[in-house]
C-alpha cells in the first residue's frame, strides 16, 4: 500500500438541534442537522457536533428498512428513505469519522473482514485502524468532487465518488485526488462498509 493514508470525505451542514450525543464522547452538544427526511417513525438525520476537538464530525441517526424489496430510487412504504440514500448518509458519516481520526468510531462503520485495496494490494482492517490509533495515519480534509453514484447489487450497495483529500503519513503531509469505491452490506440492522478501493484520478 504505497499511500495508506488516503480516505474519504463530506461537506459541512446547517440547522440547529440541542440534544445528547454519543459519538464523539460528549454528554450534550449543539447539533447541526444536515438531512431530515421521512416521518417520526422513519427519520434520517445527519448531524455535526461542534467541539474544539472535532473538525465537523457527522453522526448517522437512521431508522433503516428491514429488506431490499423496494426498487432502486423508489421510497419504501411508510415514508422511509430509499436504500441508496441511507447508504449515502452512512458513507458521509464514515468519512467524518475518518476526519476525526478516532479508530474506535471508524471501526464501527466497517465489517470485521473489511479490506482496503490500493496500488500495493490489499490491506486489512486491523492495519488501517492501528495506523490511525497510533497517529501514523491522519486525515485532515476530504471533499467530494462531482456526483456520487450508488448502485444496488443484490443485498449490497456499491458507492462510487471522486474525492480530494489531505492528511499525513508517518508525519509527512499528503494530498490526493482519487476515485473511491465502497461496498456496503446490511449487518445486524446496520449498513457497514465491507470493502474500499481507491484509484488515482487523472
Amino acid at each position: 500500500m504505497s499511500n495508506p493514508s488516503r480516505v474519504n470525505a463530506w461537506p459541512s451542514h446547517t440547522a440547529t438541534y440541542s440534544g445528547p450525543a454519543t459519538i464523539p464522547p460528549v454528554s450534550r452538544a449543539r447539533v447541526e442537522i444536515r438531512v431530515v427526511v421521512g416521518t417520526v417513525r422513519s427519520l434520517v438525520v445527519m448531524v455535526r457536533v461542534p467541539s474544539s476537538r472535532l473538525r465537523g464530525f457527522l453522526l448517522p441517526c437512521v431508522d433503516r428498512p428491514s429488506s431490499f424489496s423496494t426498487p432502486r430510487s423508489e421510497f419504501l412504504q411508510g415514508g422511509q428513505m430509499p436504500v441508496e440514500d441511507e447508504v449515502r448518509a452512512v458513507s458521509a458519516a464514515f468519512d467524518a469519522a475518518l476526519l476525526h481520526n478516532d479508530a474506535d468510531a471508524i471501526g464501527q462503520f466497517m465489517t470485521d473482514d473489511w479490506v482496503y485495496v490500493g496500488p500495493s494490494g490489499a490491506t486489512p482492517r486491523s492495519d488501517i485502524l492501528g495506523w490511525i490509533a497510533s497517529g501514523r495515519l491522519a486525515h485532515h480534509t476530504m471533499t467530494v468532487i462531482g456526483d456520487e453514484r450508488l448502485a444496488r447489487v443484490g443485498d449490497a450497495v456499491v458507492y462510487t465518488a471522486r474525492k480530494a483529500s489531505t492528511g499525513s503519513w508517518d508525519g509527512t503531509p499528503y494530498t490526493a485526488e482519487e476515485w473511491i469505491t465502497e461496498l456496503y452490506v446490511h449487518v445486524n440492522g446496520r449498513w457497514r462498509c465491507a470493502f474500499s478501493q481507491k484509484t488515482d484520478a487523472t
